[in-house]
């Protein structure tokens, strides 16, 4: 059985030009963008209504500090940790709305 990936995201990443800092494509990955609940988003700090996990496969090229870009959207990246539920292994990313 696979994970299903409803979105795409587009993967961002940090990158001088001209000194001065920008956020350049790396690539497209499948997603899966999910809300954080309540609860969890009052634990981590966040801001309610902008906090979200993304799943994706694993060996995406993603990491904290990062952007990824998912239906018009743009979400920073706070981290990512490698989980495996049911034996389907994935990347969960913590990320907010920009």
């Amino acid at each position: 059985m696979a994970m299903t990936f409803k979105h795409t995201g587009t993967i961002l990443r940090a990158t001088m030009v001209n000194d001065r800092s920008t956020y350049t494509s790396i690539g497209t990955t499948q997603a899966f963008l999910q809300p954080l609940d309540n609860q969890s988003t009052a634990l981590l700090n966040m801001e309610f209504g902008q906090a979200y996990y993304v799943y994706l496969p694993v060996g995406t090229n993603i990491k904290k500090s990062d952007r990824i870009a998912i239906d018009g959207e743009i979400y920073g990246v706070r981290g990512v940790k490698k989980y495996t539920f049911g034996g389907l292994a994935h990347y969960r990313a913590l990320v907010e709305e920009q």
